[in-house]
């Protein structure tokens, strides 16, 4: 009996241990499934505003699945609507750590400029500034990524599809992107999803800010806009927008931005419209890529700047492309013809380097910068409030190369030789700057003329050797003559004398 009661148990333990093992296999099968469910349960919650719970299904799907990038944006979104940067900085970062997904690091990069948009918008100095710069990194992507690149390098934070036309917006990229067919091109967008194919560009990209196209700029004129390298520069009114518009060619890209009558951009109108033209087409496109590094040392360089010009030994010209390498490893796609790369990186002297794209697939070429001597930063600000609008004029002698500066006798705000930039001047505000590009330089630095305040203050920054402040009083040289001038001091191999007793040390 006893054997027979073993024999009835033994079958049944293994039924139990098969059903067991079955039912283990039904629940770890597929941790999508699991994934999925948590998804479809976050949805549902956050359609009822039901924040806490959605946030524990998000996290829920994380666990089943870390490699996927949509759970963390969706959580930092939640986080960001209830104002807790702490978890939502940390859950990116997690998700990035865990998947090095594009979409993440984007993400993390918007909602950073979006903690820190009040602290640079009172920082910011709203005065015209001397120098203006058009956002070549932007424009950069605009004339070169598809439907598929921004798709797989940005989050969606919005789309709709209306009449055949599909809109689009991304995290980080603050801009409305447009596509739909045309005569000339009836496969943008795809008949069965009503969405873009992915090699498809936008026809038109409408910037949600207008000043987003510009750099350190608040005062955009038509001259400045032509100085940027921009063409077939044309000035119109547009009924439809009851404005004039400047429409203009610069990297690849048509644009067009609200102005007023002498051809200053409107910001305030805010309208803008920007059209990749045509990309490069992939089948003749080849790959040029490689490092940059120091040229003694072999060192990577970072945070690089590349801009591309059309032919050979073009150190001036309009720029075709731009490119900027975070990494030591830069990589750009053109098409078969001669080039020159102008390469910037901060303590090297800017390189031109001449390239020839041919057939080859793809093309391999090292960049080698040479540091640069360091760098001497004059800065002259009036020390007084009772300025009547009017500056000192003033110049340095570089010893071998000329000057540079503000006068009515000298007026270089720039000296270059063989492509290189040997020093610059530039007004921000009330200041005068002028920075020699090697601290070796010998320098003679002068005031010209009558000046209008009591003094000036005048900072020399060195670099490796540290700052001086001085006082220049303006009686000394506020002489009859505009050619008159004098000598306040010199700087040496990077060392500073004061050259009239009385200018003074702070």
């Amino acid at each position: 009996m006893k054997n027979k009661l073993v024999l009835l148990t033994i079958p049944l333990v293994l039924l139990i241990i098969c059903g067991v093992g079955a039912l283990m296999i039904i629940d770890a099968a597929p941790s999508e499934s699991m994934y999925l469910k948590q998804i479809e349960m976050a949805e549902k919650y956050l359609s009822n505003n039901d924040y806490d719970k959605a946030i524990e299904c998000y996290k829920k799907a994380i666990d089943a699945d870390k490699s996927e990038e949509a759970p963390y944006i969706q959580l930092a979104q939640i986080y960001y609507s209830k104002n807790d940067f702490d978890s939502l900085m940390n859950i990116l970062n997690l998700g990035i750590k865990n998947t090095n997904g594009e979409k993440l690091k984007n993400t993390l990069a918007y909602y950073i400029s979006i903690k820190d948009s009040n602290l640079a918008a009172t920082s910011q100095d709203n005065s015209a500034l001397a120098t203006k710069q058009i956002n070549y990194n932007l424009l950069n992507i605009f004339n070169s990524y598809t439907y598929d690149k921004y798709s797989h390098n940005y989050a969606i934070s919005s789309e709709q599809i209306l009449n055949g036309k599909y809109t689009v917006k991304y995290l980080n990229l603050n801009a409305e992107f447009s596509y739909y067919n045309t005569d000339t091109n009836k496969r943008i967008i795809e008949s069965a999803t009503q969405k873009p194919v992915k090699d498809s560009t936008p026809n038109e990209i409408v910037l949600d800010d207008a000043k987003d196209l510009f750099q350190n700029a608040t005062n955009v004129s038509y001259d400045d806009i032509k100085n940027l390298g921009a063409v077939n520069i044309i000035k119109s009114f547009d009924r439809n927008i009851n404005s004039y518009v400047l429409s203009f060619d610069l990297y690849n890209c048509n644009i067009k931005i609200a102005c007023n009558e002498s051809g200053t951009v409107d910001f305030a109108n805010n309208y803008n419209v920007i059209i990749p033209q045509s990309i490069v087409d992939l089948s003749n496109a080849h790959k040029v890529k490689g490092n940059i590094v120091d040229s003694k040392s072999g060192e990577t360089i970072n945070n690089a700047q590349i801009n591309v010009r059309k032919g050979k030994a073009n150190n001036d010209g309009v720029i075709y492309k731009s490119l900027v390498v975070s990494s030591s490893n830069y990589e750009i796609e053109l098409e078969k013809g001669e080039y020159t790369f102008e390469v910037k990186a901060e303590e090297y002297e800017t390189g031109y380097f001449d390239v020839t794209v041919s057939d080859n697939d793809e093309i391999s070429m090292d960049i080698k910068l040479e540091k640069s001597g360091g760098t001497i930063v004059i800065t002259v600000t009036p020390n007084s409030s009772s300025v009547q609008g009017k500056y000192a004029e003033i110049h340095c002698v570089l010893m071998g190369y000329g000057y540079v500066g503000k006068t009515r006798v000298y007026n270089n705000p720039i000296i270059e030789k063989n492509g290189k930039t040997i020093a610059k001047y530039e007004e921000t505000g009330s200041s005068q700057i002028i920075t020699v590009y090697d601290k070796n330089t010998m320098i003679d630095f002068h005031f010209h003329g009558t000046c209008s305040t009591d003094d000036y203050k005048v900072n020399i920054k060195v670099e490796g050797a540290g700052e001086q402040n001085l006082i220049v009083p303006t009686e000394p040289f506020s002489f009859a003559s505009d050619y008159s001038y004098m000598t306040a001091f010199t700087v040496s191999n990077g060392n500073i004398s004061i050259v009239d007793s009385r200018v003074k040390r702070l």
